[in-house]
């Protein structure tokens, strides 16, 4: 082999060697290259992972906090409502102490007042109301009388008219108009000295003694 044969030769070796070491370093570079892009795909997945951890971690601090809040509304709503309940209690008892008192005061009141009143005046006052003059006529001397042939009036009979405890005077049926309305006359000659009749006086039996 002639010394070009071997230069050639030599050359040859020397460029396939470099050749090898470049196609080694390109290797390894390409090597490193995965190992970043590895790197960094882990580090990007992990960077999600936490945001949707801390999404999920908001979401769930928020709906804990929207359930403390309803149940501390309810609460609110229960602590009021009883507290409205025991309101109406005490409302309740008051009125019904007050109408006890009211009741009592009355009683007591209808007690003396009988106490006063005479045996006849007490019939008066006990006697039951048939009706209630409505209307009267005082020139004309006529009365219309809440009540009629539902309640056993009868044309041509008496009735006593009283205000309280008081006779006031007797009215003589004229005529039954329909079974809850009359007309009757006033019998002047048995009023009462001071004393008219008046809507709202009741009509009571006759006689009553």
């Amino acid at each position: 082999m002639d010394s070009l044969t071997k230069g050639a030769l030599g050359a040859t070796i020397i460029v396939m060697i470099g050749a090898m070491v470049l196609a080694a370093s390109n290797l390894s570079k390409n090597k490193d290259l995965e190992t970043e892009n590895l790197a960094l795909k882990q580090q990007i997945l992990s960077e999600q992972r936490d945001r949707e951890d801390t999404k999920a971690a908001d979401t769930d601090r928020r709906v804990a906090e929207t359930e403390a809040q309803l149940q501390a509304l309810r609460q609110e709503m229960l602590l009021t409502a009883e507290a409205m309940r025991q309101e109406r209690l005490v409302q309740s008892a008051e009125r019904e102490q007050l109408s006890e008192t009211i009741d009592e005061k009355l009683r007591r009141e209808r007690l003396e007042e009988e106490a006063t009143m005479t045996p006849l005046q007490l019939k008066i006052r006990e006697a039951p109301a048939i009706g209630k003059i409505k209307d009267v006529n005082e020139e004309l001397a006529f009365v219309v009388i809440g009540a009629g042939s539902a309640n056993g009036i009868e044309a041509g009979k008496r009735y006593n008219v009283r205000r309280d405890r008081i006779i006031v005077a007797e009215v003589l049926i004229d005529s039954v108009v329909d079974g809850s309305n009359s007309i009757a006359n006033v019998d002047i000659t048995r009023l009462t000295p001071g004393l008219n009749v008046r809507p709202g006086d009741d009509v009571i039996g006759h006689p009553i003694y």
